[in-house]
C-alpha cells in the first residue's frame, strides 16, 4: 500500500501538465487553428455547418432564456405586490413608507467617504 502511494506521489510531482493547461484555456482558439489545418473539402464543409448550426442553437437559446427570466421576474414582482396587498390589508395601521432615492444615495455616498 505504502509503495503504491509512493509511486503515485512521485508521478504526480514529475508529470507536465502545461501543454494540458494550455489547451484548456484556450480551446476555441486551439480548435479554429486546427480547422484551418483541415484539408478534406467534405469535412470542412461539415465542420462549417456545425459552427453554423451552434450559432443558431445558442442564439435561439439565448433569446428563449431571456423570455423565460423576464416571464420570472414579472411573476415575481406581481406575486410581491399580492403579498403586500394582503399584509396591509391585515395590518391597516402600517403605512407603506416610500424610499427616496436621492436619500438612499447620499446615505450610500456617505458610507464611501468615510
Amino acid at each position: 500500500m505504502r509503495m503504491i502511494f509512493t509511486i503515485l506521489m512521485f508521478s504526480l510531482c514529475f508529470c507536465d501538465n502545461k501543454s494540458i493547461h494550455k489547451i484548456e484555456e484556450d480551446k476555441i482558439e486551439y480548435w479554429e487553428s486546427e480547422d484551418k489545418k483541415i484539408q478534406n473539402p467534405e469535412l470542412k464543409k461539415l465542420l462549417e455547418q456545425l459552427t453554423s448550426d451552434f450559432k443558431s442553437d445558442k442564439e435561439i437559446l439565448k433569446n428563449e432564456y431571456k423570455k423565460n427570466i423576464d416571464l420570472l421576474k414579472l411573476d415575481y414582482k406581481e406575486k410581491r405586490r399580492e403579498i403586500k396587498k394582503k399584509y396591509f390589508k391585515k395590518n391597516p395601521k402600517k403605512k407603506v413608507k416610500k424610499i427616496d432615492k436621492n436619500k438612499k444615495k447620499l446615505k450610500e455616498d456617505d458610507k464611501k467617504q468615510k
